[in-house]
């Protein structure tokens, strides 16, 4: 009949994507320019390297002119101060999304494939790279040594600045007096308390293990209260690198 069209065929009429006389036309679609810079989001733009080239050209320059007495002669002192003193200062220009054009721009551009690792595991690792080549092939063995303690407090200063010193104790508490440890931490410690349920391995007892979030503060208050309550508890305390949520850092 007039106006149907067989199974599988449509009347090929111009639409966007055509032209008048039929001819197909490519354009990129708005959802695949997204899919695109999606892709790149983490990556470092050409722009941002040209920049950093000739920033790290124009500081050379300027630091062949200039001549400034060293602070101190001794190899100690210098790799101690060197290395927190650098590592602060490559973390704020890393900070505000510069590079000093050293390795650490290799390390910006080698973390925009990976940004899931730290920017300081990048930083060491080059330069544990290049000190290794210097000793092996200068033979300058002592040099070496002192250069990783200077590299050491310098990945350090760089995770301070970028993740703070904000540090969190977690105690885990084991005891047959429970309820009485929960209650007394949550009224005098003003802590919270979870319960995470477990087994003894040795007995193969059923166990509800109590898990406490504190400041360094008021870990030792927990210690003594839980102790004072079953003097036989058994307490594990380490380090929560970062705790979000009331009462401690803001999410």
């Amino acid at each position: 009949m007039r106006g149907q069209v067989p199974l599988g065929q449509c009347p090929r009429q111009p639409h966007q994507g055509e032209d008048g006389r039929g001819r197909t036309v490519v354009r990129r679609g708005v959802g695949a320019a997204r899919r695109h810079r999606g892709g790149l989001r983490h990556r470092v733009s050409q722009r941002y390297v040209r920049y950093e080239c000739a920033l790290q050209l124009s500081g050379a320059l300027r630091t062949e002119n200039a001549r400034y007495p060293p602070v101190t002669t001794d190899r100690f002192l210098a790799c101690i101060y060197g290395g927190a003193l650098i590592g602060i200062g490559t973390a704020i220009i890393l900070k505000v999304g510069s590079s000093t054009g050293g390795t650490d721009l290799v390390a910006t551009v080698i973390k925009g494939y990976n940004p899931y690792i730290s920017m300081s595991k990048y930083l060491i690792i080059m330069d544990i790279v290049i000190i290794s080549l210097n000793v092996l092939f200068f033979k300058h063995i002592e040099i070496g040594l002192y250069s990783a303690i200077a590299i050491y407090l310098y990945g350090q200063m760089i995770d301070i600045i970028f993740e703070g010193v904000y540090y969190t104790k977690l105690l885990f508490i084991i005891s047959d007096k429970n309820d009485e440890i929960a209650k007394e931490i949550s009224n005098e410690v003003k802590r919270g308390v979870t319960g995470l349920y477990g087994k003894g391995m040795y007995k193969s007892k059923d166990k509800l293990v109590l898990i406490c979030a504190a400041s360094r503060n008021d870990t030792a208050k927990i210690k003594d209260l839980a102790k004072k309550i079953d003097e036989k508890c058994f307490i594990v305390i380490t380090n929560a690198r970062e705790v979000l949520g009331k009462g401690f850092k803001e999410v």
